[in-house]
């Protein structure tokens, strides 16, 4: 019972993943032929069903201004949850986006 419990979770554990991936993947695509409000769709359903790379990738987009309007605050949104996943990229530009907002509050 327990084997068949454990081989039931990990088939759904796996298909999520395969979800994720899908989503992140049709995201790149999208970002790759410049339409990135599908690819910003996109990467935020790969985030959400628990992909790692797609919240660093939205992390990079808003902190960069491209296809959206530049973010510091949404980019340390995104790297968090990319830095929670494990993703060491995320790790390295996080402290990096809390200078540039730190930056911004100390000029208003």
């Amino acid at each position: 019972m327990l084997r068949k419990l454990f081989l039931s979770s990990f088939a759904f554990t796996l298909s999520f993943s395969v979800w994720a991936n899908d989503a992140f993947f049709e995201g790149a695509s999208a970002l790759d032929k410049g339409d990135i409000q599908s690819a910003i769709t996109l990467f935020k359903q790969a985030a959400s069903e628990g992909h790692d790379i797609a919240p660093y990738t939205l992390g990079v987009l808003y902190e960069k201004g491209e296809g959206v309007k530049q973010d510091f605050y949404q980019a340390k949104i995104w790297y968090s949850k990319a830095v929670d996943k494990g993703h060491r990229g995320a790790r390295a530009r996080l402290p990096i986006i809390e200078s540039k907002i730190a930056a911004l509050e100390e000029g208003n």
